[in-house]
């Protein structure tokens, strides 16, 4: 794929509709009549495919069309619902969140792990005794340097951060 301009194109991709996180359609500028229109996702794939997009360039993979902007990403372009007003990004201003806490053993009750031992990075001698559903949370807000949450289907896991196996933890009875 090159980073040329579709010259003879007669359509440019402006902006993205969106139902949460899935593009449903996309708003397209006629450079012949000088309107913008949605277009269903479809018909933006084949208008692409047959390199009627200015800036963008389409491929079949596994019968799945792929979209790509051309010196653009169409992530980035506008977002818009699906009566065409435009959404706004609110950008909060998140604070970024220390990791401040480690993993350093497991509690099981029978197969299953109950809770786990948590040491602070600034206080690594005193030993904290914390719920599994607790540490998943924490996991989420990535407070640890060793641990993270995932996903597996519909339930969250913990999972190991550089090189750290959490099935080697020391367990602990309690």
């Amino acid at each position: 794929m090159s980073n040329y301009y579709n010259i003879g194109a007669r359509y440019e991709i402006v902006g993205r509709v969106t139902q949460g996180t899935t593009v449903v359609a996309y708003v397209l500028y006629d450079k012949i009549s000088g309107a913008s229109a949605q277009m269903e996702k479809s018909i933006v794939e084949q208008l692409a495919l047959n390199k009627q997009i200015y800036n963008c360039t389409a491929q079949v993979y596994n019968n799945i069309v792929n979209l790509k902007g051309i010196n653009c990403k169409l992530s980035k372009l506008p977002r818009y619902d699906v009566q065409g007003n435009k959404i706004i990004d609110d950008v909060k201003n998140k604070k970024k969140v220390v990791a401040d806490l480690k993993l350093v053993g497991k509690i099981p009750c029978g197969r299953v792990i109950s809770d786990y031992v948590v040491v602070s990075v600034n206080n690594p001698t005193k030993l904290m005794k914390i719920p599994r559903d607790t540490v998943i949370k924490l996991a989420k807000e990535g407070r640890f340097v060793n641990a993270k949450s995932q996903m597996n289907g519909d339930e969250i896991m913990l999972r190991g951060v550089a090189g750290v196996n959490l099935s080697q933890l020391r367990t602990y009875q309690m």
